[in-house]
């Protein structure tokens, strides 16, 4: 038998992930360098990726420029690979004739970090020494480079000349920086700044024109240490595309606070989503601990925003005059009664400095410690907003303790990484699994590992050929009830690793003795689909059918497993028990498609009468042909849809009103799917999700060639516009070829409603139509010319992704 083999972008890609594991990553890489010839050219590109040259480690420096001069001279090959520089200038380096020349081979950099510090006393480097020329040419050239887009200047220096090709710049304010060549301002996306960036800000070429142009920023990480500094304050106002933000105030004193926050990002409130601030102060009785933040919170909600993330570290010195009062509640009510529509993520930590403390000031620190339950309990338990708020004394040195205690040993990362390689392959190959299956041959050590993915979806049926060529399910998940019983009953181990059973059921299958046996080894189920065998020839299958009696036992046991949370019917089945889902207490996914309930279930008065507690549904799929059905499940006492955040719904004539209701109570819907033929009342339904809402999926069959292809859409979503939070707007179109349909001013019209800036959360607006019934070139024509007419201003706006797609479905 031929062994298969991996893929050989696959290798790299876990040679990829290995290598970004923070803790031993290399080490595992180097481990898989010199286990296989293989694994030799991905390793090589990981493990010189990242260079650094003379580190200083536990207070002494090691020289490492000479070793490096070394490798590159003996293995050129390996320049092309390095991609960050880290080098500490060290005098002796001045002095080589043959450093200069090696560093000038790596073409290919993306960061460049210099630094030049002393253990003991830091002397300012020189950039126009005559004993630094070399290196400083060297410099210049890196620099210039056209892959270069990170630098880091963290040395004391004089006369250092500007780069003209870099995107990001850390600088501190002892760099007194001069002019580049080129008088082309340098657009910066990213700016970092230790200590005030005046040194940077003001620079000016020679021709007096700045040098960095701040006007595209869209991350920034400032100092205010100062309060007559009004640089920070000027460079978050001057972009209008600031997405993050992360500011430190350290005052001199108390009188500094967070002024006129909500004034200078009032520019960039479309754009700005991630607000970090670091509070160093110390607190006294009556003082704001947020140093005046809450208000400018207030602002900014009122002007409108689009922040998803707020993230607050404050260090306080407590003193006898420090107490934990009604101030800190503001914070609470600042985020709570105001408008946050896409806030995601709040987190809150509190860093105690209190040596020796006194009697009362050990109260204040205890009191600070119940801030969670007593001053931040909305918050800490909103629903919609994932929040964390931490309490601790001496905050980051317990973090760096508790880091040092968990680094485990290099033996046990290697075992470790490699649990995660299945999965990578999983996402990297979905479709047939191919290179599970190799890993799962060539070696004994991944067989245990990958046997889980290989066996966590089992597709059953009664014959293999119902199948298309094209059929997205691997030839081994796909078994013939024969093939399945001789699967577990040779390794039953198997079983514990199904936790997906997609089942087609056949009449045979009632009387198959071997089959009902190997199902009820199957009890680690986390997922049902059943449906009906597509070569039956049945009208529908009776559930209440004697001879269906075994198999329905099996079915309950799998549906009151402890582990089973989501079920899919996909019929006809008829005479289907309610009663049944008072046995799945832990349903969170329901589908239903063709089913019809029974009229006469004994069981079910029973049921009421014990008292089952309802299943907490959080999706539920309406299909065809399941309008009555979906009725009567919206009554039964044994489902709670009262949580559910997706919702797929088919709106038919008879059942309309009742899904429709059905939705407009939901408040915590996130994702939702119509399938339907008019759209009226859309905006109704879902306002009350509208602050939760972020994808709307639709699909429209326009049947008539004189109306409105997209069924009253726009108005609709004119309607839902105001305090939305929608992320994601899928319409799909279906349109009946020889009929044809409008292709004016309706579908302008929807790019009218979208463009409007209500819509500040929004990231992608796909349509999709699909010509069906018959060819009609006229049609065609007009529709794919639709991106470059009335929908112009969507296919070139940059403020979301905008896929549209036109294809002819073929009889």
């Amino acid at each position: 038998m031929e062994i298969p083999t991996i893929p050989s972008e696959l290798l790299g890609s876990i040679i990829y992930t290995l290598a970004r594991d923070p803790v031993g990553g290399l080490t595992a890489v180097k481990a898989c360098f010199q286990a296989s010839r293989d694994f030799f050219p991905y390793c090589r590109r990981q493990i010189f990726a990242s260079i650094s040259l003379n580190a200083i480690t536990e207070e002494r420096y090691v020289r490492t420029s000479k070793q490096f001069e070394e490798l590159i001279t003996t293995s050129p090959e390996v320049a092309p690979y390095i991609l960050e520089l880290k080098y500490n200038i060290l005098y002796k380096d001045t002095t080589s004739a043959t450093l200069p020349y090696v560093l000038r081979k790596l073409t290919n950099l993306r960061a460049l970090q210099i630094q030049h510090r002393a253990i003991h006393a830091v002397k300012a480097l020189d950039w126009q020494c005559s004993y630094f020329s070399r290196l400083r040419h060297t410099f210049v050239e890196l620099i210039r480079i056209p892959t270069l887009t990170r630098f880091t200047l963290s040395v004391t220096s004089k006369n250092f000349p500007s780069p003209t090709s870099m995107e990001v710049v850390d600088l501190d304010e002892t760099c007194r920086a001069t002019g580049p060549i080129d008088h082309t301002p340098i657009r910066l996306r990213e700016l970092s700044s230790i200590y005030s960036p005046e040194a940077i800000v003001r620079v000016k070429t020679p021709n007096g024109t700045p040098v960095f142009d701040f006007s595209r920023v869209k991350k920034l990480d400032l100092q205010c240490d100062t309060e007559g500094s009004d640089i920070p304050r000027k460079l978050i106002h001057g972009s209008s595309s600031l997405t993050h933000l992360s500011l430190c105030v350290r005052p001199p004193d108390n009188h500094l606070s967070i002024i006129r926050l909500g004034e200078i990002l009032a520019p960039s409130k479309h754009s700005f989503k991630n607000l970090d601030l670091r509070l160093f102060h110390a607190f006294g009785q009556g003082g704001d601990p947020f140093l005046g933040l809450c208000p400018e919170l207030e602002q900014i909600s009122r002007q409108g925003n689009v922040i998803e993330s707020i993230q607050l570290v404050i260090c306080l010195e407590i003193n006898q005059e420090s107490s934990a009062g009604v101030e800190w509640g503001e914070l609470d009510k600042a985020l709570l009664e105001t408008e946050w529509p896409c806030l995601k993520e709040v987190s809150l930590e509190l860093g105690i400095t209190a040596e020796f403390p006194t009697k009362e000031e050990q109260e204040v620190v205890e009191a600070l410690h119940r801030l969670p339950q007593t001053h931040f309990s909305r918050l800490c338990s909103t629903p919609n907003i994932r929040s964390r708020v931490c309490v601790a004394k001496d905050r980051i040195v317990a973090l760096l303790t508790k880091l040092k205690q968990a680094r485990p040993s290099a033996r046990s990362f290697c075992v470790d990484g490699l649990m995660h390689v299945p999965c990578l392959i999983t996402n990297e190959n979905d479709q047939g699994l191919s290179a599970i299956k190799a890993c799962a041959t060539v070696s004994r050590d991944l067989l245990a590992m990958c046997r889980k993915h290989l066996f966590s979806t089992i597709h059953i049926q009664s014959a293999v050929k119902s199948f298309r060529s094209d059929s997205p399910f691997s030839p081994h998940a796909i078994a013939r009830t024969a093939r399945f019983v001789k699967l577990i009953s040779a390794t039953p181990a198997i079983a514990d690793c199904v936790r997906t059973l997609d089942y087609a059921i056949s009449p045979q299958d009632f009387d198959d003795a071997a089959l009902l046996k190997t199902l009820e080894k199957l009890t680690r189920l986390q997922c049902l689909k059943l449906r009906i065998f597509i070569s039956t020839n049945l009208d529908g299958m009776y559930w209440d059918n004697p001879r269906m009696e075994d198999l329905r036992s099996v079915l309950f046991q799998f549906m009151s497993l402890p582990t089973f949370t989501d079920l899919t019917l996909k019929g006809p089945f008829l005479s289907f028990p309610l009663s049944i889902f008072a046995s799945s207490p832990n349903l969170k996914i329901l589908s239903v498609s063709d089913l019809h309930f029974s009229e006469s279930d004994p069981l079910y008065e029973l049921k009421i009468r014990s008292n089952v507690h309802p299943a907490r549904l959080q999706e539920f799929c309406q299909g065809m042909y399941a309008d009555e059905a979906t009725e009567r499940l919206l009554r039964c006492p044994f489902l709670d849809f009262t949580n559910v955040t997706k919702v797929s719904i088919t709106l038919e004539e008879y059942t309309a009103d009742v899904l429709k209701s059905f939705v407009q109570r939901l408040q915590y819907l996130t994702v939702i799917h119509i399938n339907s033929l008019t759209l009226a009342d859309l905006a109704d339904i879902t306002t009350s999700s509208k602050r939760s809402l972020k994808v709307l999926n639709l699909e429209i069959l326009c049947p008539f060639a004189d109306e409105d292809p997209l069924l009253g859409l726009c108005p609709e979503l004119e309607q839902m516009a105001d305090e939305n939070v929608l992320e994601f707007i899928l319409i799909d179109v279906t349109i009946n070829g020889p009929d044809g349909c409008r292709t004016g001013e309706d579908w302008g019209r929807l790019s009218e409603v979208l463009m409007k800036k209500e819509w500040s959360c929004l990231q992608q607006v796909s349509l999709s139509i699909t010509i069906a019934g018959g060819r009609n070139p006229e049609l065609e024509t007009e529709l794919d010319k639709l991106p470059f007419t009335q929908l112009a201003e969507l296919r070139s706006t940059e403020r979301f992704r905008f896929e549209y797609s036109c294809r002819i479905e073929e009889d």
